[in-house]
């Protein structure tokens, strides 16, 4: 993660930097009393510090980040104990800066009502979530040279931080956690200890489940299994959900601001891993929308994977807060039909972004995950109101069944028999799942709707060709990279031959007819004996070193082309074409077709065809046709 010739002592310079600045902007915030903003500045400065160090030491500003590193190979374990050194002596300098500023300090511990194992817990988790997202966005060779790295790291802070905040404070950091408690009036690290435990802790299992979801760093299978992904689809849907219900039970000052950051920092961080749907509506949508991009069966497991994150994290959070859970229902002064309305039109505009920047020909690069978290911060402040804005199945069900198992133990008493617990729990569910069907089937209509704007708004994406190349005077079709993936091997493979077959020996053209600055191909090989990766890249290679120095034609003006009529003509079949066709020609497949019919007519009065102008060249094609073609018949 450092940059290559950079000595250790710049490294430590630069972990110290970063990690002070981090400390700092965390005390200033507390100190002050900016309850609204704190963890948008603390997420802000840890961003800004990673991009402007990470090339220098990899901005770990945090041992269990490094701790995570050294356990996945990432790091020598001397610089891992060295960063730790001097990342705790950042933070407890930082400390010292601010207490001297503001003449205060304070403490670190459980908020009032909290006791060690809410908070360790909270702290262990999202410590987790902040070492797995960096291992994943800056640790992970698919997502080598990406622009989004500070921006996913950065903003776990924001989930993290109004999430967990009002159980924990929300450190996620050794160096913070050691720096706030030495500084504070007890002076003595207890707190600060148990939250490092508990961090490290974090750290281990983010190690750990980087060898699960990135086998192929591990000299493991770079196909990732269903398995694989549907533990990837796992974790995301659950840290999504986590966060949702911390935030509304701790009443967060910026519930829909932590919600969309822990979904883009986890579509960051597995987005090339499963396609982080982490919502059963997208990945219905996915499938509704077609092109083949999932299996039916896939999808099935997805939402199962997803489902079951949802309610996991349901009966965590509850259990933060003693059994307390929320229910879902339309906001005050709305009803149910609102309230599935805007869930409707919600998720439609979520799924909707997802299609368009994560699934395309041409997908955003660095920035689908900030516009599909933006869809969660625009929707959840303008829908919320009327129906709390959950535009997720799985959020909606995992809140649904955290209510049930709440209304059922807050109610039962103790000496209540079989058969009243029975009726209390139909009872239960019908005022629970009443609400949760609605929301359920709205949501999944908005998924539905998405799929049916994106074959309105995107047409080329149901076009299998891309464009047909004009070599000599037949019209090879360029297939887009990721419809050569889906083809079937044989199908894919007769293909290569055809292309093999037409392109071999050829000489690229311009319109004007004459010979451009491109070496004939012959030396192509035969695709014969390849396999489907194979001969992916055979097709691909073509198309792009040589296919794309001839004449092309769009797939509307080959369509026009190839639905043409035949005449017979001295015992042999004649393409007619119509004017139209004619103009829709490029020079070297006219003037082509221009010298057979030529060739074929041999009458005294049919002069050559003019070389270098394609307007004269088609005005004697459809004159020759007219005097000399028998009538034609399909």
């Amino acid at each position: 993660m450092g940059e290559s010739g950079s000595n250790q002592t710049t490294k430590y310079i630069a972990e110290f930097v970063g990690t002070y600045l981090l400390v700092l902007t965390v005390g200033c915030n507390v100190i002050a009393g900016n309850p609204i903003w704190a963890a948008t500045s603390i997420a802000c400065v840890l961003c800004v510090s990673v991009y402007a160090l990470g090339a220098v030491s990899g901005a770990n500003f945090n041992p269990a980040v490094s701790v995570a590193l050294g356990l996945s190979q990432k790091m020598d374990w001397n610089d891992v104990f060295v960063y730790c050194l001097v990342q705790v002596v950042a933070g407890i300098a930082a400390a010292a800066t601010y207490a001297a500023m503001f003449g205060k300090v304070f403490s670190l511990g459980p908020a009032p009502g909290f006791t060690w194992w809410e908070a360790g817990t909270v702290e262990m988790l999202y410590t987790f979530m902040l070492c797995f997202v960096v291992l994943n966005v800056s640790a992970c060779k698919r997502n080598e040279d990406n622009a989004f790295y500070g921006l996913a790291i950065g903003f776990v802070i924001i989930a993290g931080g109004y999430g967990a905040g009002s159980i924990s404070g929300g450190a996620f950091n050794p160096a913070v956690a050691m720096g706030i408690s030495i500084t504070s009036k007890h002076g003595f690290p207890g707190w600060g200890l148990a939250y490092s435990g508990f961090e490290m802790l974090g750290a281990g299992l983010a190690a750990g489940m980087f060898r699960v979801v990135r086998p192929d760093e591990f000299k493991g299978d770079s196909n990732y299994s269903l398995g694989t992904r549907c533990i990837s689809e796992f974790l995301g849907t659950f840290f999504l959900v986590l966060t949702v219900g911390l935030n509304i039970l701790g009443k967060s000052a910026a519930p829909v601001w932590s919600i969309a950051a822990a979904l883009m920092c986890m579509i960051y961080a597995l987005g090339n891993c499963s396609g982080a749907h982490f919502n059963p509506a997208v990945t219905l949508s996915i499938v509704a929308a077609g092109r083949k991009k999932m299996p039916n069966s896939e999808a099935a497991c997805y939402v199962g994977a997803q489902l079951l994150g949802g309610t996991v994290a349901s009966l965590i959070y509850t259990s933060m807060f003693g059994g307390i859970a929320f229910p879902l229902q339309p906001g005050p002064g709305f009803t149910l039909a609102g309230a599935g309305f805007a869930e409707f039109l919600g998720t439609s505009v979520l799924c909707f972004v997802v299609l368009c920047v994560a699934t395309t020909m041409n997908p955003l690069v660095d920035l689908y995950g900030l516009a599909i978290g933006s869809c969660v911060t625009s929707m959840g402040l303008a829908l919320g109101a009327v129906s709390g804005g959950s535009l997720n199945p799985a959020v909606s069900i995992g809140i649904s069944f955290a209510q049930f198992l709440h209304m059922v133990g807050s109610s039962a008493a103790p000496a209540a028999v079989a058969t009243s617990f029975a009726q209390l729990s139909r009872k239960a569910a019908a005022s629970v799942l009443g609400n949760c069907g609605v929301y359920v089937v709205c949501e999944l209509l908005g998924g539905c709707l998405a799929a049916g704007l994106l074959r309105m708004t995107h047409p080329k994406e149901y076009s299998r060709v891309v464009q047909y190349a004009v070599v000599k005077d037949v019209l090879v079709p360029v297939y887009h990279p990721e419809v050569l993936v889906g083809m079937e091997t044989t199908r894919l493979r007769v293909h290569a031959k055809i292309v093999y077959k037409h392109v071999r020996g050829a000489t690229p053209r311009t319109p004007a007819g004459s010979a451009i600055a491109a070496a004939p191909p012959a030396n192509i090989k035969s695709p014969d004996n390849l396999s489907h990766p194979e001969l992916v890249d055979y097709v691909t290679a073509i198309q792009e070193e040589h296919l794309s120095s001839y004449e092309t034609l769009s797939v509307q003006q080959a369509l026009r082309i190839k639905s043409t009529e035949f005449v017979e003509y001295k015992g042999s079949q004649v393409a007619k074409f119509k004017e139209t066709q004619l103009e829709d020609m490029h020079g070297t497949m006219l003037r082509e077709h221009a010298v057979k019919l030529h060739a074929l007519v041999g009458a005294e009065n049919v002069h050559a065809p003019v070389p270098d102008a394609a307007v004269e060249l088609s005005s004697w094609v459809g004159r020759v046709q007219k005097e000399h073609l028998e009538p034609s018949r399909p």
